[in-house]
């Protein structure tokens, strides 16, 4: 008894010393329940089936997190790190990768995500092993196989922006050349508006990929698509995932629709047998249904891990790794855990050998075989081909792999894409628009024929490009004179509708590249880039005027300047009055006493600052420190303003100026007195009813609310709008013809502001034409060597009959009699006022002296002396009898009394 007991003793013994618990971390999502219950299972497994020469347990350590929570996904990362695990398993969403990638590639900490995500080289991260396999490659063989011309991409997630990359790397290669419509979904819950705007585009049949981000996605969007009735004959539905066998496709079996799609092969064949012999599993759920694509792949992930452990174990090289415990934890470099917060961080020290163990692991699994690359990408895989239509369910119809490609039972589509003649002559269509095509005929009255009836930009433009691409055509004019537009049952007609219905080969003319045309016909590069702009009448020309020479300052600096001058008038009168320095000393009228009297009055204070006003001098000068303060900064004063006043004076005296009240789209929009309009129909109706910004909005609801209407029909009748409106009316048109007609006499139109949207023209041809890529080369080629910038200067510039009016307007002219007669009007008014003055003068002056008369006394001591009184000399003489008398004398008198006969004293005594 005791030997038994001490052999099985001694093989526990030795069975826990082979033993190794190997503790991994499992994030899983909060919805991914069945994940959840297969995993569990399979690690149940896997540990119950342990042999003597391989122990590996492994010991889970479980977190149900909100993978699309970055925040919550961080913490689950963190605490299984923290808690010590050779790696980590798990989901992984759009939103979250990133976080994955940059945890696991600055820890090396290998990550092996299961569920579907962007299957792209990682630039450098690489410590993220996918399990889930790319799609890309089996969508673009899937539209070569059906001769796909163009198809829509609606996408929900930035990981499919990577995807539409190397799609559209695919697709586009010669002769493929599909055209891909890319659209994002921003709201998967509520895109029935965005559905509905799909559906309007075109009749035609469309054929559109879905990449979402999972599988509620998918069929929320399938839902809406039956809710707005795009589940009928006309359209094809790829989906880029592997979920199209788990979703709900009822709805789309009786309309006609086509439902394709790749789901990954999985097979329960391969571990159900092993799982049969653990009694404690309930296999009833795994073997009664499918199982869902990320539960397999869970499962596949989890195998993966366990077989790259296992070759850990065994190898001599690479068993050390696993004497990294201490008391049943897990330590790197002596600190427990691979600690998530420390900085700077501490990588996982065995993170790298792990990684290449994973990398080197190849086996066959529940999704079939699964080999991982060096950029961590699984590689090798096969997917089923499964289609749905009318009236059969969905089905296997093929199957697809790396390396035999596509193969399937369906019918090969035949090619759609248009193949022509080359030596035939094409058929181009344009219209009749100046200067891009206009008609002439020889002056000499023959008929017009062929192409000599015809001449323009584009006729030009049109004989390069033949020559390049060596082709014959010949012109024909539109037939309903449009352009084209989208009719209301889906039709188009003008230049765009002979295109789709074969008329013509080649549309030609001012045609505009807009979204709506580029889905029904092909576009080459555009040959004129340009937007919509705004033309007015040209304002009158602001003649000079009389006083033109007070117009260098507003009347403002005038009005500052005159009181400054009063101001430096009345401060120096009295800095004259109060400093004594200012005072000068003049004698007496009447006792001869020398008496003190400022220099400074007020009149000789107003001629200084005038004189320092008008750069001249005057008779005083300030002697004080206070008054040559005044006097100095007078003078800097009228040296800025005189300096200031000259510079500009040359400019407003030579140059003629236009005022124009309207500079800018929001000048127009913001005023309601001049009415502005566009032509109707046409593509800038278009960009104006379609806007989302508030200005043109606001412009579009005033332009349709506006009686009488602004809307013309042709440019021509916009353009003559405007030159009859008086300044009343603004058209909106393309640059281009703005540019041209303001050229064109009578030259009263210009064009204001900037160009309110970039857009560009066209060589259109019809999709899938032969001629489209050899079109597109020649007009770069064109473009690059000078020649499309040579037309437009000889149509706009040289034939333009404004050229030498416009040219004047930019350079000085001759000062004219009008500029400056404001000036002659003062020399003038001066001298007359000076000669009016002086005569007011004398006559006020003779007035006073007849009032006034002058008393002379006469005595016989022959004294005289000097009357003040009118300034008049008075005398004293003596009559014969030697008797003194006095007499009145006027002015003659007093002078003649001088030459008299008298005897006189020695001086003159003041009376």
């Amino acid at each position: 008894m005791a030997q038994p007991f001490l052999h099985v003793c001694f093989c526990f013994i030795l069975t826990l010393a082979y033993t190794q618990h190997i503790p991994i971390g499992i994030i899983v999502d909060v919805d991914e329940r069945d994940v959840i219950t297969i995993l569990k299972r399979m690690i149940a497994r896997h540990n119950s089936e342990q042999t003597s020469s391989n122990h590996i347990i492994i010991s889970p350590s479980w977190y149900i997190a909100n993978i699309n929570n970055n925040c919550d996904l961080i913490r689950a990362i963190c605490q299984r790190l923290d808690a010590g695990v050779f790696l980590l398993l798990g989901s992984s969403s759009s939103r979250s990768y990133n976080i994955i990638q940059s945890y696991s590639h600055a820890l090396h900490v290998p990550y092996v995500v299961y569920s579907q995500n962007v299957n792209q080289p990682r630039d450098g991260y690489d410590y993220d092993v996918t399990v889930s396999p790319g799609y890309v490659t089996a969508v673009a063989e899937l539209i070569k196989f059906f001769n796909w011309e163009k198809v829509y991409y609606v996408f929900d997630s930035d990981d499919a922006l990577w995807e539409l990359q190397r799609l559209h790397d695919y697709v586009r290669l010669p002769p493929n050349d599909v055209m891909i419509d890319a659209r994002r979904l921003r709201n998967v819950t509520s895109s029935h508006d965005f559905l509905r705007q799909l559906d309007r585009f075109s009749t035609h049949t469309k054929r559109i990929i879905l990449n979402l981000s999972s599988r509620d996605a998918y069929q929320k969007v399938l839902n809406q698509l039956v809710d707005v009735g795009m589940n009928r004959d006309n359209y094809h539905y790829l989906l880029s995932g592997p979920y199209i066998d788990s979703l709900d496709l009822r709805s789309f079996l009786y309309g006609g629709v086509n439902v394709t799609g790749f789901r990954l092969p999985i097979d329960l064949q391969e571990v159900t047998p092993s799982w049969a012999r653990v009694p404690a599993l309930e296999l009833e759920p795994l073997l009664n249904k499918r199982i869902s694509t990320d539960a397999a792949l869970a499962a596949d992930g989890l195998q993966l891990v366990i077989n790259a452990l296992n070759d850990l174990k065994v190898s001599n090289a690479t068993r050390h790794i696993f004497k990294t415990f201490r008391h049943s934890e897990l330590y790197n470099n002596g600190t427990r855990g691979v600690q998530c917060w420390r900085h700077p961080p501490l990588p996982w020290v065995h993170g790298p050998v792990i990684r290449q163990a994973l990398l080197k692991s190849n086996f066959t699994g529940i999704t079939g075989p699964l080999t991982i690359n060096s950029h961590g990408q699984r590689v090798g895989h096969r997917l089923d081909l499964m289609q749905l239509d009318y009236r059969n369910p969905l089905r296997k119809v093929g199957s697809w792999s790396e390396t035999l490609g596509l193969t399937t039972n369906l019918t090969r589509p035949k090619a759609n894409r248009v193949q022509l003649d080359v030596n035939r002559t094409r058929v181009v269509t344009t219209i009749l628009e100046n200067p891009f095509v206009m008609r002439k005929c020889p002056s000499d009255g023959t008929p017009c024929q062929g192409h000599a009836q015809y001449e323009g930009y584009c006729i030009d433009l049109l004989k390069k490009v033949a020559e390049i691409v060596k082709f014959d055509y010949a012109i024909k004019l539109v037939n309903d004179t449009t352009y084209g537009t989208r009719l209301d049952d889906g039709s188009w007609n003008g230049m765009i509708g002979e295109l789709i219905s074969s008329e013509a080969d080649i549309a030609i003319a001012s045609l505009t590249i807009t979204e709506v045309r580029e889905r029904v016909v092909d576009f080459s590069k555009p040959f004129m880039d340009l937007g919509t702009s705004i033309m007015i009448k040209k304002p009158d020309k602001e003649k000079g005027g009389v006083f033109s020479f007070k117009n260098p300052l507003s009347d403002g600096v005038w009005i500052s300047i005159i009181c400054g001058f009063f101001g430096v008038s009345v401060v120096l009168f009295f800095v004259g009055r109060f400093s004594p320095y200012e005072w000068a000393a003049v004698p007496g009228v009447k006792d001869g006493r020398h008496r003190a009297k400022p220099a400074f009055s007020l009149a000789n204070t107003v001629w200084f600052a005038l004189g320092a006003l008008m750069q001249q001098g005057s008779d005083i000068y300030p002697r004080s420190i206070s008054g040559r303060i005044v006097g100095s900064v007078w003078w800097f004063f009228t040296l800025i303003i005189i300096s200031s006043y000259t510079a500009n004076l040359a400019a407003f005296l030579t140059i003629e100026r236009m005022d124009v009240t309207i500079n800018s789209v929001d000048d127009l929009a913001r005023q309601t007195e001049i009415r502005y309009g566009i032509t109707a129909n046409g593509s800038t109706e278009d960009f104006f009813s379609q806007s989302n910004v508030s200005v043109y909005e606001k412009m579009w609801n005033f332009m349709k609310n506006t009686e009488p209407s602004v809307f013309v029909k042709t440019t021509q009748e916009g353009i003559e709008r405007v030159r009859n409106s008086k300044g009343k009316y603004a058209f909106l048109l393309d640059s281009s013809f703005n540019e041209y007609h303001n050229q064109r006499k009578p030259c009263n139109t210009m064009k204001v502001g900037r160009n309110l949207d970039v857009k560009g023209y066209g060589i259109a041809t019809p999709l899938g034409s032969d001629l489209r890529a050899s079109i597109n080369i020649a007009v770069l080629e064109l473009n690059e060597i000078g020649e499309l910038l040579k037309l437009h200067q000889k149509w706009w510039y040289d034939k333009g009959q404004c050229a030498a009016e416009s040219g004047k307007e930019s350079k000085t002219s001759a000062l004219t009699l009008s500029n400056v007669s404001g000036i002659f009007h003062i020399l003038i008014g001066g001298l007359i006022l000076s000669m009016v003055t002086a005569f007011f003068d004398f006559i006020l002056k003779n007035r006073m002296r007849s009032e006034k008369k002058i008393t002379v006394v006469v005595k016989t001591s022959g004294n005289h002396s000097r009357d003040t009184r009118g300034g008049y000399r008075q005398r004293r003489t003596s009559d014969e009898n030697g008797d003194c008398r006095y007499a009145t004398l006027d002015a003659q008198s007093a002078f003649d009394i001088e030459h008299h006969h008298c005897r006189h004293r020695d001086r003159d005594e003041p009376l």
